[in-house]
């Protein structure tokens, strides 16, 4: 989750008002063991106004010639108020196909979920997420739609790709995307961006959209 000093630099992007959750993406700490991120990809699919389920697919290989009890680390953070507290919806996630069960972080004022994992040498395992959350909001009357996705973790990724999809009708305009600088390809439909070698750096995620119906007010 963020500290509060990340959450002070973040509130300079975000809109007025901005209240929501988000997840984002696992990490496998496998102490002195090397493993790689060879590919990351993310689906934020929008039902309506209201609601979205965002779907991963993150795939580890263990580097090493020894094996390793890992953990799996799974973020969840809040953006809003003082008075938010900590985020607390459920994340269902599989291990290479089979059910793998997520607890709360043991750790004083973390919101993330975990499980421990075994790792053998030269493997590769596949971790497979979804979470169903409300639409965030945020502006003036609370009209404006917000969605968000963390970039946590110092491991590079070979391949990323980011998608967040819509109905055409659920959207009044076409919806904007930060970090804007990412290269988002941007239509009616959503939005997706490819990225290779990446190395994430705490970067949050946010699709932003008007539902159809409402008349854009302030941000």
């Amino acid at each position: 989750m963020f500290t509060t000093l990340a959450l002070l630099a973040l509130s300079q992007t975000l809109p007025r008002n901005a209240s929501f959750d988000y997840t984002g993406i696992p990490r496998l700490e496998s102490g002195p063991v090397a493993v790689s991120v060879p590919f990351h990809t993310v689906e934020t699919v929008v039902y309506e106004a209201d609601y979205s389920v965002t779907r991963s697919t993150t795939v580890f290989k263990n580097t090493a010639k020894a094996p390793v009890m890992a953990r799996v680390v799974v973020p969840r953070g809040r953006v809003g108020d003082a008075k938010a507290g900590l985020p607390d919806f459920r994340v269902e996630a599989t291990w290479d196909g089979k059910p793998l069960t997520l607890a709360s972080s043991a750790l004083p004022n973390s919101s993330d979920l975990e499980a421990k994992v075994p790792v053998k040498a030269g493997t590769t395992h596949v971790l497979r997420l979804m979470v169903n959350l409300p639409n965030g909001r945020a502006g003036v009357g609370r009209k404006l739609r917000i969605l968000g996705y963390q970039y946590g973790g110092k491991q590079a990724i070979g391949q990323m790709n980011v998608s967040f999809k819509t109905p055409g009708e659920t959207v009044f305009r076409l919806p904007e995307l930060t970090p804007a600088d990412w290269g988002w390809k941007i239509g009616r439909t959503g939005a997706f961006v490819q990225k290779r070698n990446f190395v994430p750096s705490g970067e949050l995620t946010t699709f932003q959209f008007y539902p159809g119906g409402f008349e854009p007010i302030g941000d």
